[in-house]
């Protein structure tokens, strides 16, 4: 751990499965971001698409399944619609750190 191309960067692609094959949310990105310099923070920006089945029903209270290490914001149709480990009243900012750690 510590190092290679792992689901967010650090560690390896085996991080979360343990020897198991890794499913498709878990595959790395593929850019080694690297260790920070001591005092600073990495910030990564992700993006999935996915589609809502055309089948009449109308969908309430999705599940949004994550990884954050430590914190981070989620945004459905540019709208912020979750934050985790992020200090209520943060601004989303690339240079915002996490309330604590994870």
């Amino acid at each position: 751990a510590g190092s290679g191309a792992g689901p967010l960067g650090y560690g390896g692609i085996t991080y979360f499965t343990e020897g198991l094959p890794a499913p498709p949310e878990f595959t790395a990105f593929g850019t080694n971001i690297g260790g920070p310099p001591s005092g600073q923070r990495r910030t990564g920006y992700f993006r999935t698409t996915f589609t809502v089945p055309d089948d009449g029903n109308f969908y309430v209270n999705p599940v949004i399944r994550y990884i954050f290490d430590d914190g981070g914001f989620v945004y459905l149709d540019g709208e912020l619609v979750m934050r985790v480990n992020m200090v209520a009243a943060a601004a989303d900012s690339y240079a915002q750190g996490a309330a604590g750690t994870a």
